[in-house]
């Protein structure tokens, strides 16, 4: 199973021709984000009564990073004036996320001794209601890239949609095409 989906999202969305198909979303963010913070600096400089103005370069190239991929692969947008994601939305996405990377640095007893597995029975429990939470998360982006995708008929190239074209309401190894869809975005 995984050897298929690795080469069906190589050859479909890692392909030189995809990622050159997806260079705009890199060059429309960076044009976008760098349009805010000289906006954020035209407004934060006093009307000229002071050339500078403090910004947190870590935030915002986390922010412009994290925009790019997510409009990659769910052609959504998180961070920014421009934003169009309901703030909810995005804070339920981020804390998610960020509670998934603290997961994946927590050391879990049963990697090194399977036998004391028991031992991180909160770790697991933690583990498995972050992924009800990502999968609420990416359920949400499923449904409204379906919903689209009714209305216009249109593909905006990103992972979602590619994977909606490729593999959208059919059975793969025993998984509906949504959930396959879901675990490939999530990865």
């Amino acid at each position: 199973f995984w050897r298929d989906m690795r080469k069906n999202i190589a050859s479909a969305f890692l392909s030189d021709h995809r990622i050159d198909t997806l260079s705009h979303v890199r060059v429309s963010e960076v044009r976008t984000s760098l349009k805010e913070l000289y906006s954020k600096w035209t407004r934060g400089t006093d009307g000229g009564k002071s050339d500078f103005l403090a910004v947190e370069m870590k935030e915002w190239l986390k922010e412009l990073s994290f925009n790019v991929v997510l409009r990659m692969v769910a052609g959504k947008r998180y961070f920014g004036d421009t934003a169009v994601v309901d703030e909810d939305e995005a804070q339920r996405c981020l804390k998610a996320l960020r509670e998934y990377m603290r997961l994946l640095g927590v050391f879990a007893v049963a990697d090194a001794v399977p036998w004391l597995r028991w031992l991180d029975f909160k770790h697991e429990k933690a583990m498995k209601e972050n992924f009800k939470e990502l999968d609420v998360v990416v359920t949400e982006w499923l449904e409204e890239h379906k919903r689209k995708k009714d209305l216009n008929g249109g593909n905006s190239g990103d992972l979602i949609d590619v994977m909606l074209s490729m593999i959208g309401g059919t059975t793969i190894h025993g998984f509906d095409a949504d959930t396959v869809i879901k675990a490939t975005a999530m990865v």
